[in-house]
């Protein structure tokens, strides 16, 4: 039974993530660590995507689903966020994949190091070695980017302590794209302290990447970050949300 305030609030937003949302929600059913709640929060997916997460409803120790009118990840994140319990909340995209350990392991860093907003290094949900160079890259990019002040963190994996997460206005939904990156900077901006946590390791999914192409993802994102922190408007179907895009 989870207690009234679980350590954790693990927030995902869906939106047609019948191939994906199964495997995380398996793999936060196997977590060593049971003090946490699981919000999935739908953007009115039209697949299989909430019927299927039901089927997880006795196996994690709770789990609460929830659908949005408004199909905007920062939107859904929000809205998760507000029906949070847990003192620590953590957003984490539907395709991710967890180590049974890494909720533990996450709890075992913000006992030692204590912190107000936090990320992990990721490994690629493949063995496949451009995949984990890649993962490595934005590892070391995210470390090199502190040393610089200028925070960043994948919004794959993102947490905060949900006391601090409330103090201002959370996910900016007016942004599409690198709205990880500006709700970072902003809280840093604020006072608070952002961690980077080499382990536990969560997977992060390329399937954008396989889809795509490597080489035409990497050139898109960096065009689109760019357009996003000058402060110019990043239309969504330029980077669209969604398990079938």
């Amino acid at each position: 039974m989870t207690k009234t305030t679980p350590f954790f609030s693990v927030v995902i937003p869906t939106l047609n993530e019948e191939k994906y949302l199964p495997r995380l929600l398996g793999d936060l059913a196997k977590q060593s660590m049971r003090d946490f709640e699981v919000n999935v929060v739908d953007g009115q997916s039209t697949d299989r995507t909430l019927s299927l997460a039901e089927a997880y409803t006795n196996k994690l120790p709770h789990l609460h689903l929830f659908t949005c009118t408004h199909k905007n990840v920062s939107t859904q994140r929000n809205f998760g966020a507000v029906k949070s319990k847990g003192k620590y909340l953590v957003f984490m995209d539907a395709d991710n994949t967890l180590p049974t350990y890494y909720l533990e392991g996450l709890h075992y860093r913000l006992l030692s190091t204590p912190t107000d907003l936090f990320t992990t290094w990721c490994t690629p949900d493949s063995s496949a070695s451009g995949e984990k160079t890649i993962a490595t890259a934005i590892n070391l990019a995210a470390e090199t980017a502190k040393l610089l002040n200028l925070d960043t963190a994948l919004g794959a994996l993102i947490g905060f302590k949900a006391n601090v997460f409330r103090t201002d206005s959370g996910f900016d939904a007016n942004m599409n794209f690198a709205e990880d990156t500006e709700i970072v900077r902003r809280y840093v901006k604020r006072g608070y302290n952002f961690s980077i946590f080499r382990d536990p390791q969560f997977c992060y999914s390329f399937r954008r990447y396989r889809a795509a192409g490597t080489i035409k993802t990497i050139q898109k994102s960096a065009v689109l970050y760019i357009k996003a922190v000058t402060g110019n408007y990043v239309n969504p179907s330029e980077y669209p949300m969604g398990g079938h895009v």
